[in-house]
Formats: structure tokens, C-alpha cells, sequence
């Protein structure tokens, strides 16, 4: 995705939070989830860590590599035109101690 549409759905996302309708995001794991969502009219979607970890074989909890978890947000984002966010636990950051 390239940076005019990124800031342009950031931008969107933002807008939506600030409508008098509550915001709904329903959380998918996969392109095909959120193309179905687009579909039925949702203006956003959102993905939940356990959700894509789970749908690949691996156990919540940042099991699934980052990599691997970059790769499944930004195939999502990449196949609707809807705002998204997306559920990256710790941000996979070092655990101190």
C-alpha cells in the first residue's frame, strides 16, 4: 500500500471516531474476511492477534513471528479499501528482566 492511501485511511479511521454512530469493528484474521466485511457495508475492520495467530497454527500470546504477523496485517489492509486496525500485542517488544 503506499503512503497517500495509508494516510488516507488513517485520516478515515479517525473521522469515523468521531461520528455520533458508535463504530463497529469487527475483527477478521484474512483477506477473504475482510473483503466479506467491506461487502456488507462495514466502514472499518480490525484484526484480533489471537484471531490471525490462530488461523495459522500458532498460539496467541506473540507466538506467530512478527514477520509473519506484518505480512497477514498488511495483506488485509492491502485487499479492502476500509480503514483498519490491528491487534499487535506488545508490539513485540522486548520483555525486560
Amino acid at each position: 500500500m503506499d503512503k497517500t492511501t495509508q494516510i488516507q485511511k488513517a485520516e478515515k479511521f479517525l473521522a469515523l471516531h468521531h461520528e455520533p454512530k458508535l463504530l463497529v469493528l469487527p475483527n477478521i484474521w484474512d483477506p477473504l474476511g475482510a473483503r466479506l466485511l467491506e461487502g456488507l457495508g462495514y466502514p472499518a475492520v480490525a484484526t484480533a492477534s489471537a484471531a490471525v495467530a490462530y488461523s495459522l497454527g500458532y498460539d496467541d500470546g506473540q507466538k506467530i513471528k512478527f514477520s509473519v504477523m506484518l505480512d497477514v496485517i498488511e495483506r488485509i489492509a492491502s485487499s479492502v479499501a476500509l480503514p483498519m486496525t490491528a491487534d499487535i500485542e506488545s508490539g513485540y517488544a522486548e520483555q525486560p528482566g
